[in-house]
């Protein structure tokens, strides 16, 4: 007789419980508004069962702080009628998607004492600010993320369907899994340079995306990126592409149309999955700047390094670190440059942590997408140079020296 397999079972049975793998098992306890297991150092919230409009997660039941949060079906009965959350300065970790069922919340609150999370006009970020981890799925309309965040959480905007358009700051890095996923009501997104990957699920069942913009910058497309994007007829992609999971394009409009330069990574995809591919050449798409090096030489200048893959104009500006984006005026005369490594020396710095922002246009007035570098703090750690040394005697016990200083 083969014997069962219970541990994987029991695994199953305590996601479906709200159980956390590795603690002592715990009475369920219904009290009010929610549903809990008290663990006997803390309390683990399971589900919420009020009347909905702005909820208050409690910061303590029985005399315990309220630490944790159960997955997405915490909200699961009564989610839709949530209008805000507050959440206190004891939750200190849940799982991604906890908003799941929360269709009409439009704001999220973080108390200030909250070491892990806050909130910026009501929209969860960690402490840092760097990270946008969850955006209310009630809102609608466009949405311009600051400047300073380079990383969108996993689910950070999953469901949001009354999202109908989004600016993404420049200086951003990564998106997590299933960013935008069922976002049905965005139609375009330009995706800054400095982003590398497209992870899962990224724009999946974005039914209404007609237009993306990717980045030189980015390398990977992973699957079902695209997954279910039925209005999306066109997508340029970039050489910096080397790698096109097979379903990246899943359930893709029959009509889609791949674009790319001849024999890239592009066109290998688009023959393998039967999508139509158009071949572009270089001198068909925009200049691609790759970052280099920033040498901070003195307080007042330093030296910047990129590279790019053909004879162009190049334009730049210096901010402050941190600051927006300045404007680059690509209609005047730029500086000329030859394919490969452009240098250039920036002057009339002052003190602090700068940002370069570098774009380029070709003799087609193709326009690069804007390259974003940081030029660090002067950190002057030359020794002062001494000079002209001479003393005298004054006296039996003393004597007068004299130097001059750089």
């Amino acid at each position: 007789m083969k014997k069962l397999k219970l541990i994987p079972m029991m695994l199953v049975l305590f996601a479906l419980l709200g159980l956390v793998p590795g603690t002592a098992l715990a009475d369920t306890t219904e009290d009010g508004d929610w549903t809990y297991y008290n663990y006997g150092t803390y309390i683990y919230l399971t589900k919420y069962q009020g009347e909905g409009g702005a909820v208050e997660i409690p910061a303590e039941i029985d005399g315990l702080p309220v630490t944790k949060l159960n997955y997405k079906f915490i909200f699961s009965s009564s989610g839709s009628t949530v209008t805000s959350i507050t959440i206190p300065a004891s939750i200190t970790d849940f799982t991604n998607r906890l908003f799941t069922f929360c269709t009409s919340l439009t704001e999220i609150i973080v108390d200030s004492e909250n070491t892990i999370f806050m909130s910026q006009d009501g929209v969860l970020f960690d402490k840092a600010g760097t990270t946008l981890v969850s955006f209310p799925q009630g809102r609608s309309g466009i949405y311009e993320i600051s400047s300073g965040v380079t990383t969108l959480g996993e689910d950070a905007f999953y469901q949001c369907i009354g999202l109908t358009g989004i600016t993404l700051p420049d200086g951003l890095e990564v998106m997590g899994e299933s960013a935008f996923q069922y976002c049905s009501g965005l139609t375009s997104i330009t995706i800054p340079y400095g982003v590398t990957l497209l992870d899962e699920y990224t724009f999946s069942d974005c039914t209404n995306l007609r237009e993306v913009n990717l980045p030189n910058s980015l390398t990977t497309i992973n699957n079902r990126a695209f997954q279910n994007c039925e209005k999306l007829t066109e997508i340029t992609i970039p050489y910096s592409v080397t790698c096109i999971n097979s379903y990246a394009f899943n359930n893709h409009n029959t009509a889609l149309l791949i674009r790319g330069v001849p024999g890239s990574v592009a066109e290998e995809f688009a023959t393998t999955a039967g999508i139509d591919f158009e071949a572009v050449g270089i001198d068909e798409m925009p200049p691609i700047l790759t970052a280099g090096t920033s040498e901070r030489t003195s307080l007042e200048q330093a030296v910047v390094t990129f590279t790019t893959n053909e004879v162009c104009e190049y334009y730049y500006a210096v901010v402050e670190d941190g600051a927006d984006q300045p404007e680059l005026d690509t209609t005047v005369d730029g500086t000329a440059c030859t394919a490969g490594e452009v240098a250039f020396t920036v002057t009339d710095l002052t003190s602090g942590a700068k940002d370069v922002y570098i774009v380029a246009k070709d003799a087609d007035d193709m326009v690069s997408t804007i390259l974003v570098m940081e030029i660090h703090e002067y950190d002057d750690i030359t020794p002062p140079v001494l000079s002209d040394a001479s003393w005298s005697r004054t006296s039996y016990t003393e004597a007068t020296v004299t130097f001059t200083a750089n």
